[in-house]
């Protein structure tokens, strides 16, 4: 039988992430966007553990398509949280640092509109159109109506205050990485 190899540091390293991501974002929602507080911190853990969901998934896919060398840097960081030997540095940290970003930007387009979709589909449902119209027809016509408007719905404000949330919590986690790094 083949030894099981667990990513305890990294499985542990998410959940701080996670941790402190939900904490720092629901204080911002709850403040910027007046939210209630369960409301926010419910906003908060959804579209962060559903963002965390996607970008592992966008992980496993560069994972899958990566070359040798950056497969073996990205399995070596998962299981071992350190980057396997670097021949060309600068390249390494170019590649990185854009990588990186990119994840940035998904996360922030992920926690945005997955908070629009939360919002138009925890609002109350719409009032019957027409009686003449049966049950099943008014809820199907009401959920396209409801992804529609999720999908267009565009609040300058909360993208902003979406942004401002995730740098402040982003930062937060880069700098406790960092110094887990400056410690080994």
């Amino acid at each position: 039988m083949l030894p099981v190899l667990l990513p305890i540091p990294i499985i542990f390293l998410q959940t701080l992430s996670l941790l402190i991501s939900v904490a720092i974002e629901a204080v911002i929602f709850q403040r910027q966007l007046k939210f209630s507080r369960k409301q926010s911190i419910q906003f908060s853990l959804s579209i962060n553990l559903f963002s965390d969901i996607a970008i592992w998934l966008f992980l496993f896919t560069v994972q899958s398509i990566a070359p040798e060398t950056t497969r073996l840097h990205l399995m070596s960081y998962v299981f071992f949280t350190q980057f396997y030997q670097v021949e060309r540095p600068t390249q390494f940290y170019l590649i990185s640092f854009a990588i990186i970003l990119t994840i940035f930007l998904l996360i922030c387009l992920i926690e945005y509109k997955g908070l629009d979709f939360l919002q138009v589909f925890l609002e109350p449902p719409y009032p019957n159109i027409s009686d003449n119209i049966s049950e099943g027809e008014n809820r199907a016509t009401s959920l396209v109506n409801k992804l529609n408007e999720a999908i267009i719905r565009t609040n300058l404000r909360q993208a902003s205050v979406v942004l401002i949330a995730n740098l402040l919590s982003n930062s937060l986690v880069v700098l406790i990485i960092l110094l887990h790094f400056l410690k080994n």
